[in-house]
């Protein structure tokens, strides 16, 4: 089966817009974006899922959703070319996609250690989970009932087993 584990990365930024100093503003959603795909790719090298692998199991990929640039002042491609990364999907909408076909590069993928993710999330006063930021309750309501099937299915015991093995909860975004 084919699946994805979407993070909402526009999310992150536009609930602490109001909150930060402007050297910190549109950082957040990219440094914890960092920070899941350095997870992903821990998680795919392990032992655990080599043998799943070799079991013909398909990895679950990335998905960045929620990648339109929320803030005025910023890029329109603001998330575009900073979330690059092999093995990943980005959603984006189409006036996102036309903007970055008109003017938009990448000029590196995301490093697969997650780069400064750790350093611009502690910046923020979080940890490495995501503690201390806060996220707007609106945002959180969309969660519970996909939520409630995720846990009705077979996927929690490996779900439970990646946020157990030291993952990071923003990961996954349901």
């Amino acid at each position: 089966m084919h699946s994805v584990a979407s993070l909402f990365v526009s999310r992150w930024d536009k609930a602490t817009i109001d909150k930060v100093p402007s050297n910190l503003r549109d950082k957040l959603g990219i440094a914890i974006s960092k920070q899941a795909y350095k997870s992903y790719r821990d998680l795919l090298e392990t032992d655990r899922w080599q043998r799943l692998a070799a079991h013909g199991a398909h990895p679950q990929r990335l998905l960045f959703a929620s990648t339109g640039t929320k803030d005025p002042q910023a890029s329109d491609v603001l998330y575009i070319g900073a979330l690059a990364a092999p093995n990943t999907i980005n959603t984006m909408p189409e006036e996102t996609l036309l903007a970055f076909d008109a003017h938009g590069r990448i000029d590196r993928t995301l490093p697969r250690d997650g780069g400064d993710g750790d350093e611009t999330v502690a910046a923020y006063g979080a940890g490495e989970s995501g503690e201390g930021i806060i996220i707007p309750r609106r945002g959180l309501r969309g969660s519970r009932r996909p939520m409630r099937r995720l846990c009705a299915s077979g996927a929690w015991s490996l779900l439970r087993w990646r946020f157990s093995s030291g993952c990071s909860p923003c990961v996954l975004s349901w």
